[in-house]
C-alpha cells in the first residue's frame, strides 16, 4: 500500500481563466461583494453576524458541498488522478456564487422582516413575535422565532 502524494500547488500549467470560467469567477466575486454590502443595511449587523456565525459561517460553502457530495468527490478524484483542476474550479466557483447569493437573500429577507416588525416592538410577546423560552421568572430568554427560522434554513442535518 502506498500513500497518496498530491501534485504540488499551484497546478502547472495553471487553469485558464477564460470564457465561462472567467464569468463564474466574476459572478462569485460579485455575489461575495453583495454579501459584504448587504450587512450594512441590517439594523443590528453585529448581532446578525454573531448569531449567524456562532452556528455556521455566513458563507457556508460546506452545505453546498454536502448537497453536491457525489459531484464534489468525483471532481476531487479527477484532480487527484488526472490533474483536472478546471472542472473542480468551475464547480467550486459555482458553489461560492450560489452560497453567497443565498446568504444575500437571507440578509435581504431579515432586513425586510425587521422593517415589517419594527413598529410592533413594544408589544412583541403579546403579539406573538417573540417567545419566552426558559419558563423562568428571572433571567428570561426571548426568541425572535421568525428571525431564527430564516437563519436555520438549510442547517438541518442531511
Amino acid at each position: 500500500m502506498s500513500a497518496f502524494v498530491p501534485q504540488p500547488l499551484p497546478p502547472h500549467p495553471a487553469p485558464e481563466m477564460t470564457g465561462s470560467r472567467a464569468r463564474r469567477h466574476e459572478q462569485a466575486l460579485l455575489a461575495c461583494g453583495r454579501l459584504d454590502s448587504i450587512t450594512q443595511l441590517l439594523p443590528e449587523p453585529d448581532l446578525f453576524l454573531y448569531a449567524y456565525i456562532r452556528r455556521e459561517p455566513l458563507l457556508y460553502l460546506s452545505l453546498y458541498l454536502k448537497q453536491h457530495r457525489t459531484t464534489y468527490y468525483r471532481l476531487l478524484d479527477a484532480v487527484r488522478y488526472d490533474g483536472n483542476w478546471e472542472a473542480w474550479l468551475d464547480f467550486f466557483l459555482e458553489g461560492v456564487q450560489v452560497t453567497a447569493a443565498g446568504a444575500v437573500d437571507t440578509a435581504d429577507r431579515l432586513v425586510t422582516l425587521f422593517r415589517e416588525d419594527a413598529q410592533q416592538i413594544h408589544a412583541l410577546e403579546q403579539m406573538g413575535i417573540v417567545d419566552e423560552v426558559t419558563g423562568r421568572q428571572r433571567d428570561r430568554v426571548y426568541v425572535y422565532r421568525r428571525y431564527l427560522d430564516i437563519l436555520n434554513e438549510g442547517a438541518q442535518p442531511l
